[in-house]
């Protein structure tokens, strides 16, 4: 899937969760990892086919006094990543 926001896009697998809402996207922190122990290849943590959540939230919106990044706030645009295979 791509998962898209007024600050970046990123393409994620995704699997329905009756534990989460249907308007909800829910990623898992280091998903473009690689893990040689399974085979699993890593991705571009920076680039357009990679995964990093972190993407998708401005350096704008950062807290100034904590420096937190409000990653639960944001609107986002979900739709199939016709170049997936599969």
């Amino acid at each position: 899937m791509l998962v898209e926001t007024r600050a970046g896009r990123i393409r994620l697998k995704a699997r329905l969760s009756d534990s989460v809402h249907l308007r909800v996207v829910s990623t898992a922190h280091g998903w473009w990892q690689g893990c040689c122990e399974l085979g699993l290849p890593s991705h571009d943590p920076f680039g357009q086919e990679g995964s990093n959540a972190n993407l998708l939230v401005s350096n704008d919106v950062v807290d100034p006094s904590s420096g937190s990044v409000p990653h639960r706030s944001q609107m986002c645009r979900v739709q199939k990543d016709e170049s997936a295979k599969g």
